[in-house]
């Protein structure tokens, strides 16, 4: 029996690839640098996982410019200012490109595609076929770029925002939030009903302990209802809010999108 499909854009040092191998599904580990793509292949060479070492672009093209961020190699990505910000060095490699329409193509509509690539999640939504999409899509959601609204357009009508840290869809509790800080620490908290715990608690799934930086849960996994769009793009709308109240930049509002249709 073949096993289903999740393709993992971005796979970076493959926490991610390491997960949806542990839940039974065969895996194509997307990872442009091509020191981390070899690594990946020998950390997953006896498991059902295929890495491609491309970048996903607007073009099929044999080689194109991709900057790797030397010290946090998360950040490497096409744009070399976004790659080498603040002010860590950048080095350009060269790697294959190939637009997303493609890679679904060479492998398969895959049950969940996970996107988290640096600059460039516009480009995957934007080369994709209506008619060939992933039942489950997550993506960063950056600001301004309206991604909510192109998964919409593809076709997705039930969205989650999910935190990066919590995999919650709440906002973190804040140093001016005293009340809350206190009950957090407090042994109160532990009283508190699953709803209201989730502002300051990690959402876990039994047997596996996610690292810092992966994307957590996926599909029917994740935390919390699915929303319409109008609910979804109003709750990020109230996180943001948050974070300004906060006094902390936008830039450090870390949450994704996971959509279905």
């Amino acid at each position: 029996m073949t096993l289903p499909l999740i393709i993992d854009v971005g796979a970076h040092v493959g926490d991610d690839t390491a997960y949806y191998a542990f839940c039974g599904y065969r895996v194509v580990a997307v990872e442009a640098n091509p020191v981390l793509a070899a690594e990946l292949r020998t950390k997953f060479s006896d498991q059902h996982v295929i890495v491609e070492n491309v970048c996903i672009g607007p073009s099929d093209s044999q080689k194109v410019p991709f900057w790797v961020n030397q010290v946090k190699s998360a950040w490497s990505a096409f744009d070399r200012e976004l790659a080498s910000r603040e002010g860590n060095p950048a080095v350009m490699v060269e790697v294959p490109s190939i637009t997303m329409r493609t890679l679904l193509k060479r492998h398969g509509v895959p049950h969940y595609l996970k996107i988290d690539i640096e600059g460039m999640d516009q480009e995957c939504l934007r080369s994709m076929d209506p008619a060939n999409l992933p039942k489950y899509i997550s993506l960063e959601l950056s600001h301004g770029d309206n991604i909510m609204g192109s998964l919409a357009a593809l076709g997705y009508t039930r969205f989650k925002v999910l935190n990066q840290g919590t995999f919650t869809s709440a906002t973190p509790i804040f140093e001016h939030e005293i009340g809350w800080r206190f009950l957090r620490k407090s042994k109160l908290g532990r009283l508190l009903p699953n709803g209201l715990k989730v502002d300051f608690d990690t959402f876990h799934v039994s047997g596996w302990t996610f690292p810092e930086g992966c994307s957590g849960p996926f599909a029917e996994q994740t935390f919390g209802e699915w929303l319409s769009l109008d609910r979804a793009k109003r709750l990020h709308e109230r996180i943001q809010q948050g974070y300004t109240r906060g006094g902390v930049p936008l830039s450090h509002c870390w949450y994704d999108v996971h959509a279905t249709r």
